[in-house]
């Protein structure tokens, strides 16, 4: 499935500028109301917004990355198992922590985009964006 391809402001301007023109696509002829497609418009921004912002993902990755260091940092090198390449270990365990994360937050995003997904929703959606105004 495929996400949204541009955000609910550029979908939703374009409706509300050319609704009025004939050729236009009609939310009718999709079988739904402007209503629905509103909402659903605003439910996916959600959702897309829920994984956070680019920002904030790099940022908790970071974190993950280098806990299991600063973990591993507060023994001494004698005690653990590999001594002074102890590191290695840490640093591989916050790769893992990472890919637990990041594949986690996909999956709850992939999860929630299809359960919201509306077939009939996304074909008007398509043909609004599919649709050239002709300059006359």
């Amino acid at each position: 499935m495929e996400e949204i391809a541009t955000d609910y402001t550029s979908i939703y301007n374009k409706v509300n500028r050319l609704k009025d023109l004939p050729d236009f696509p009609q939310p009718d002829d999709y079988g739904v109301t402007r209503e629905e497609i509103h909402d659903y418009l605003l439910d996916k921004e959600e959702v897309k917004e829920r994984a956070g912002s680019v920002k904030s993902q790099y940022t908790t990755m970071g974190l993950l990355l280098i806990l299991p260091v600063l973990v591993l940092s507060a023994f001494d090198k004698k005690s653990l198992p590999w001594g002074d390449y102890a590191i290695f270990l840490g640093i591989l365990c916050g790769l893992v922590l990472v890919l637990i994360y990041t594949s986690v937050v996909k999956a709850i995003v992939r999860k929630k985009f299809s359960t919201l997904y509306d077939e009939n929703i996304e074909k008007y959606i398509a043909a609004v964006m599919a649709y050239n105004q002709e300059v006359k």
